[in-house]
């Protein structure tokens, strides 16, 4: 009866592979604790160590040493992005946390976190305020998304329907995938806007969307849908 609910989740904090859900009293004496199993998605190295994190980044564990045989995505920060701070039991903490939370966002969202063997996040320019993403597939071909930050979750999405659907599965052990969002201007004013999937260098049209004087159009081949907006 006496119990408080705070004691208890600061307690279950120490075991980093549970996420607390609920924490929920039943008098006179039950005490009902909703917990989720937090799964191993991530690894990447800092330091001298390698770190495990669940799929938002949290840390469930640390070590020094690595075991290449365990089927986890390999994390890499590359230039322009700097590492903080990295300790378990807590998220991890960059110079831009936004674009941490975006990528792993857009891991879970569009469902591949089965599906990649690798991330590297990179800032192109330093001068920039977006980031690029690579994305490298388990049969060899690598997924480069430029800008993550704007329209990321959608340059994704048409870059792995281009893999799913447009590529052999020769194509798909080797070469680079490349998505794009692209806005044309005549004199200041945008004329069209519309997302760009390449592999190769070589543009493969995939459900492009394009913007051409205040109307939207969906592109697939010689079919058209328009509307106002």
């Amino acid at each position: 009866m006496f119990l408080k609910s705070e004691s208890v989740k600061e307690t279950l904090k120490d075991y980093h592979y549970l996420e607390v859900l609920s924490v929920d009293k039943d008098y006179p004496n039950v005490l009902k604790v909703s917990i989720k199993e937090r799964r191993e998605i991530y690894t990447f190295v800092h330091g001298e160590k390698v770190y495990v994190t669940d799929e938002n980044g949290f840390v469930l564990s640390d070590s020094y040493s690595y075991h290449p045989v365990d089927k986890k995505i390999k994390l890499t920060f590359g230039q322009g992005v700097n590492v903080l701070d990295v300790v378990p039991g807590n998220i991890i903490k960059t110079e831009n946390d936004a674009i941490l939370t975006s990528v792993f966002n857009i891991v879970k969202n569009v469902n591949l976190t089965d599906c990649i063997e690798s991330v590297e996040i990179m800032k192109p320019f330093l001068t920039d305020t977006d980031y690029d993403v690579v994305f490298k597939a388990f049969t060899g071909v690598e997924i480069h998304i430029e800008g993550v930050l704007d329209r990321g979750e959608q340059k994704i999405i048409n870059a792995f329907k281009v893999y799913d659907e447009k590529l052999s599965d020769y194509q798909k052990t080797y070469g680079k995938i490349e998505s794009f969002f692209v806005s044309e201007k005549e004199n200041g004013v945008v004329v069209r806007e519309y997302f760009r999937v390449t592999y190769e260098g070589s543009d493969i049209d995939f459900n492009v969307w394009r913007f051409c004087r205040g109307i939207y159009a969906k592109e697939t081949s010689c079919h058209y849908w328009r509307w106002i907006v």
